[in-house]
């Protein structure tokens, strides 16, 4: 299994993101304190600082039709899932994926808890279909420096 890493700077339409099944991971940055309501969950304050949220994309179109919901502009979102409260609040400044039929969401997550520092800022965030505490991580700061890194010892070196 291959994976990519690519900041989003202007990324919209996602080209370069393959129309394949695969697991995602969204890098989320708030410049100060929010409040979200993610649906049912209730209301929940967040602090500055950075997020990665992690789902899967089996379905029609893949990889690409789901990152590139994602992307889409506040005033087209249609607030269905979780991550969609937050994305309407922070920014996703870095997407990572990697492809293959398997759904890692739930590895993944589990692997970004491990990190020092990491909390679940919201419990059960995007884990209303399976028994994880969340696929929403706060992340501590220093840990996007080494975000290339991170990411190679979680997909390469873990769950090849």
């Amino acid at each position: 299994m291959s994976y990519s890493l690519v900041r989003n700077q202007g990324l919209t339409k996602a080209e370069q993101i393959p129309n394949t099944p695969g697991t995602y991971a969204l890098f989320l940055h708030l410049a100060e304190p929010k409040e979200v309501s993610p649906g049912r969950l209730g209301t929940f304050s967040l602090a500055r600082g950075w997020y990665v949220y992690t789902g899967s994309a089996l379905g029609p179109g893949g990889l690409r039709a789901r990152i590139s919901r994602h992307l889409k502009p506040i005033e087209k979102k249609h607030l269905h899932w979780h991550i969609d409260y937050l994305t309407i609040l922070a920014p996703i400044e870095w997407i990572a994926w990697a492809t293959g039929d398997d759904r890692r969401e739930c590895q993944w997550a589990r692997y970004f808890t491990t990190i020092p520092g990491a909390s679940i800022p919201i419990p059960r965030f995007g884990a209303s279909d399976c028994h994880c505490p969340a696929h929403l991580i706060k992340l501590p700061d220093q840990a996007i420096t080494r975000i290339e890194q991170i990411l190679s010892a979680l997909i390469v070196e873990r769950f090849p």
